[in-house]
């Protein structure tokens, strides 16, 4: 089990990273706010339940995918749908990329969610196979194929620039 201290000083490294994870999914701020914080409730919740002999991180955004999945599973069923699929100047997060970095972001949002989900956790949250395969809840090999999928993709999407 993991300290309350160690806990505040995980939350103060990893809460951007973690945001941008939530953002990525739900695509709109103040759903991905809400559930930033209810993942962190959780989390407080059952760290009673948490295995330290595991990586945190996976266990944590495992956590925050699933609030996430049944966050759209809920708008599926309300018949909601998102207005905003793809990123906009108006995404904080962008500011002072340049244009390749843009260029990187606009491809990335080309890719299906499933080949975008395991670049992002594979590139931007420097996660190992494995820990994408925990997060995600998929065998090690789907998980490789979707990433060799959406790296394949990805050059074919940033090739036609």
């Amino acid at each position: 089990m993991m300290p309350l201290e160690e806990l505040k000083d995980y939350i103060n490294q990893t809460g951007s990273a973690l945001s941008a994870y939530i953002f990525r999914l739900v695509r709109q701020k103040e759903i991905c706010e809400e559930i930033f914080q209810e993942t962190w409730l959780k989390v407080v919740a059952h760290l009673e339940d948490y295995d330290a002999s595991k990586p945190f991180k996976p266990w944590l955004f495992t956590i925050a995918r699933n609030l996430c999945l049944n966050h759209l599973k809920k708008e599926k069923n309300n018949k909601e749908k998102e207005t905003n699929y793809g990123l906009t100047r108006k995404d904080e997060w962008l500011d002072g990329l340049n244009s390749h970095e843009e260029h990187l972001v606009e491809c990335l949002d080309r890719l299906s969610s499933r080949h975008r989900e395991v670049v992002m956790l594979r590139f931007f949250h420097d996660m190992n196979l494995e820990d994408i395969s925990r997060v995600m809840q998929l065998p090690l090999g789907t998980v490789n194929s979707r990433l060799h999928r959406g790296l394949k993709q990805l050059r074919k999407i940033w090739e036609e620039k």
